[in-house]
């Protein structure tokens, strides 16, 4: 919310509010100004907890104060789906890796798709711990991804060479608008031998931390 200092033009007068919560200077002679106590003066209008805000040409009128906090998620799970085919797979998710949330504050984390999508605008830090382990052999390589919206976002980890397990974490901050904006987590891996498989568990964080 933009601010801006004000400065009355002629001395005696006060601010005075209309039906629209317009504020304007007005003589005292003119009208039964409302003083307080000490020459304070008291304004009408407006509602509890609401504060003057200008359209930037120096009309003031009440507004809500700009938002101080926002929602925030952690999501977890202990497991996660073997899969036996390499490629790319989503953590988190239904048919995957399940997920258990631990809090989510505005109810964005969708379980099925492992996206969260929040619906207030901001900037967002977000964290995450991902450990891939394999199944009878080696993998030759694992990768994991902080994504967002499907257009990329952190890589959390990429290693080459056998492994039997992998962690990867991080942390990042994005500017999510509030309507479509969502992030996701996916690990990918390669077989290193015959008949390998890989599973994912880990956890998911994400906090609010300013307005855009």
């Amino acid at each position: 919310m933009a601010s801006k200092n004000f400065t009355l033009s002629q001395v005696g007068n006060v601010l005075t509010t209309d039906a629209n919560g317009v504020i304007t200077s007005m003589n005292t002679s003119s009208m039964g100004a409302n003083l307080g106590p000490v020459g304070n003066i008291t304004i009408t209008g407006g509602n509890n907890g609401q504060v003057l805000s200008t359209n930037g040409s120096g009309v003031l009128s009440w507004a809500a104060p700009p938002s101080s906090s926002g929602p925030a998620f952690s999501v977890y799970n202990t497991g996660g789906t073997l899969n036996w085919t390499p490629g790319t797979y989503p953590v988190f998710t239904s048919t995957q890796s399940p997920g258990t949330i631990d809090y989510d504050t505005g109810s964005y984390f969708n379980t099925t798709t492992g996206r969260y999508t929040p619906l207030v605008a901001g900037y967002y830090m977000f964290t995450a711990t991902i450990i891939v382990t394999a199944t009878n052999n080696p993998l030759s390589y694992v990768l994991v991804d902080l994504d967002k919206s499907g257009s990329g976002g952190q890589r959390l980890l990429e290693t080459n060479g056998n492994s039997n397990a992998e962690t990867g974490s991080g942390a990042v901050i994005f500017a999510m608008n509030g309507t479509t904006d969502y992030i996701s987590v996916s690990y990918t891996w390669g077989q290193g031998g015959a008949g390998a498989g890989a599973r994912a568990k880990g956890r998911l964080s994400g906090v609010w931390i300013r307005p855009l």
